[in-house]
């Protein structure tokens, strides 16, 4: 089918092993109007190597090397050149179903939609991602489709269902229209750049659509930024959520408000059983600063409990407690 450009960015770094298998489901889809940007950043196997042979092989590719700044850094480059009126991005180490940029297309354009996105399903790095079932399709008109504006967007962030946060966070599984993008960037830092971007995303659409079929296989590797050691850079994150606290206050969206301060002190109990790790840096020093603010943010959240809201107290109470546990659990220093 003839359409409108889609320039689908992937940010490279040391992932010859999975690299070719990535580029081919791209190329191999069954839209064919993309503009393929590889960004190698500054790899030090021979992944490169790989993304220059598919440049020479498809016209569509283009590859650009860099020095490494991380995976935000290489994305912005990229989304500073890209040409298409829709922008996609996809893990080097991922897998697609053959029609998922066709099916996601259709339907941007059939419903108008700022960011159009489909449900995909996560695997361990040992999985055969081509094994793992995904619904090889094409898009009809009565598919199950859920649409939402921008606030929805950012309330999905802010749920209480892991598996839908999960996918609205990710980038991946998406396509934005361009100008979804005007005067927005990545965030650069080396873990969680989503969330210092994905809600401003949200809040700059209008229309926004998620089909409920699997159509991307994210593959989660032990050696993935994620998994790393714990480190201060982790500490972003909560700076994120202040940011959404923040905007639902001018908003004066006071349950969403409420469910940004359960998503800001769950994130402080997870973060604290992390830092028990014995690969941790600064562990004494970590626990306290997500002591004092988990404290601090405690007592903001509960002065806004009204009686519309009561049932967010019980929440919160349940978090506290959850919160004295991790926080007394001895952390084994070397």
């Amino acid at each position: 089918m003839n359409g409108k450009l889609i320039s689908v960015i992937v940010p490279v770094y040391n992932v010859e092993k999975y690299l070719r298998r990535s580029i081919d489901a791209i190329i191999n889809q069954t839209y064919k109007n993309l503009e393929i940007i590889l960004v190698d950043d500054g790899s030090t196997d021979r992944s490169g190597k790989i993304c220059d042979e598919y440049a020479a092989l498809d016209k569509r590719v283009k590859v650009i090397h860099k020095e490494n700044s991380g995976q935000a850094g290489a994305i912005n480059l990229a989304l500073d050149c890209a040409n298409g009126e829709y922008i996609g991005f996809s893990d080097p180490d991922d897998y697609i179903n053959k029609n998922f940029y066709k099916n996601l297309y259709i339907l941007a354009e059939k419903y108008n939609t700022d960011i159009t996105e489909c449900s995909m399903v996560k695997v361990k790095e040992e999985d055969d991602v081509q094994k793992v079932y995904i619904e090889e399709f094409e898009v009809q008109e009565n598919e199950n489709v859920e649409f939402f504006d921008g606030i929805g967007g950012i309330r999905k962030l802010f749920g209480e269902d892991f598996a839908e946060y999960l996918e609205t966070i990710v980038k991946v599984n998406k396509i934005y229209k361009k100008q979804v993008f005007e005067n927005i960037r990545f965030s650069e830092v080396r873990i969680y750049e989503e969330w210092g971007t994905m809600y401003k995303l949200y809040y700059n659409t209008k229309k926004n659509l998620k089909m409920h079929k699997v159509q991307y296989v994210y593959v989660q590797r032990k050696t993935s930024t994620v998994n790393r050691p714990f480190s201060k850079e982790r500490l972003l994150m909560l700076d994120g959520i202040e940011y959404c606290i923040s905007l639902a206050k001018e908003l004066k969206l006071i349950d969403l408000v409420l469910d940004c301060y359960r998503k800001y002190f769950e994130t402080i109990v997870r973060f604290l059983d992390m830092i028990k790790d014995k690969n941790t840096i600064d562990r004494e020093e970590l626990k306290n600063i997500l002591v004092e603010n988990f404290n601090l943010k405690y007592s903001e959240a509960i002065n806004l409990i009204n009686n519309e809201t009561e049932a967010y107290r019980k929440k919160f109470e349940n978090l506290r407690e959850k919160f004295e546990k991790a926080k007394k659990d001895r952390i084994e220093i070397d």
